[in-house]
């Protein structure tokens, strides 16, 4: 059987710009969803301050693969896709122009995390509607089994 697939959004995802921390349950929800054979992966817009961020946050051992890229795109969520073919590939994110766009366009399970800043952003196309919508980073122990 194969192992699901998680690409996280980091910022207002993950983590909390506005307190500077890990949003809450962070750490508990990663370590769940690895804990039951979940391939974790990240994929962030920032550059080399948001890389060392990752770090000192002592994320890297979470996550298969992390991207910190200047602007998301298709290639950085296929070339994922493409190391695990047959997999069930979720991601999750909070804007519905960025990762939610991105994956629906490759076929990818979307789940927007409605929380912060970006909670009231009103997807503009069908592409940028997620397939489910979470309140709280626990309720995807719920839905990715």
């Amino acid at each position: 059987m194969n192992q699901p697939i998680i690409i996280f959004d980091f910022n207002r995802t993950l983590y909390d710009p506005d307190s500077a921390r890990l949003v809450p349950g962070t750490l508990k929800v990663l370590g769940e969803l690895q804990g039951r054979g979940c391939v974790l992966y990240l994929i962030s817009r920032g550059g080399p301050d948001r890389a060392r961020l990752i770090r000192k946050l002592g994320l890297e051992s979470v996550f298969a693969g992390i991207k910190v890229t200047e602007r998301k795109n298709l290639r950085d969520f296929r070339a994922i896709a493409k190391r695990h073919p047959t997999a069930s590939i979720y991601v999750v994110g909070d804007r519905p122009s960025q990762e939610i766009r991105l994956g629906n366009r490759l076929g990818f399970r979307t789940i927007r995390f409605l929380r912060g800043k970006f909670s009231r952003e009103i997807p503009r196309s069908d592409d940028e509607r997620a397939d489910l919508t979470i309140d709280h980073l626990t309720e995807l122990t719920d839905i990715v089994r």
